[in-house]
């Protein structure tokens, strides 16, 4: 039986090199540098994936829906590591840029001497509740908890 790799990367920037050393050996080789959103699918072409020749004819309806099962919880694993990755990427590429001084997060909600937030603290030293602060104000609890600690309000 003849191996098959394809390697595949999103944007004509990234590079193959890691993927193909790893496919050295296969029989035949597929690449492909573009973004799946871009890609155009062929009407009736199909890639099979998994060698499943008998997957049609196993008559055991149970069998069949295990593998059935089986191949969904892998497309779904992979699809659950490759946004695993993309998420680490996305990190180290913000912990760099803030290393550069690029990157400086998102600007507060809130200034200390918002009107909304400065009448939340009020409440909230009336003896209310941070929930029903949040009730009251609109500002979300946990957002309510961050800036009551971050200014240091009791």
């Amino acid at each position: 039986m003849a191996k098959i790799g394809y390697a595949r990367v999103s944007s004509k920037e990234q590079h193959l090199d890691r993927q193909l050393a790893v496919l050295k050996g296969v029989d035949k080789l597929f690449t492909d540098k573009l973004s799946g959103a871009n890609t155009i699918q062929n009407k009736g072409a199909t890639l099979d994936v998994l060698n499943l020749p008998s997957m049609t004819g196993i008559a055991d309806p149970n069998l069949r829906q295990l593998m059935t099962n089986l191949i969904i919880e892998l497309y779904k694993y992979q699809a659950e590591s490759e946004r695993k990755r993309i998420i680490e990427r996305q990190q180290q590429g913000i912990a760099l840029a803030k290393q550069q001084g690029k990157y400086h997060g998102r600007k507060p909600q809130y200034a200390e001497d918002d009107p909304r937030l400065l009448h939340a603290f009020k409440l909230y030293q009336t003896g209310m509740s941070d929930v029903d602060v949040a009730r009251n104000t609109g500002i979300k609890r946990t957002t309510f908890i961050r800036y009551r600690k971050k200014f240091d309000v009791h």
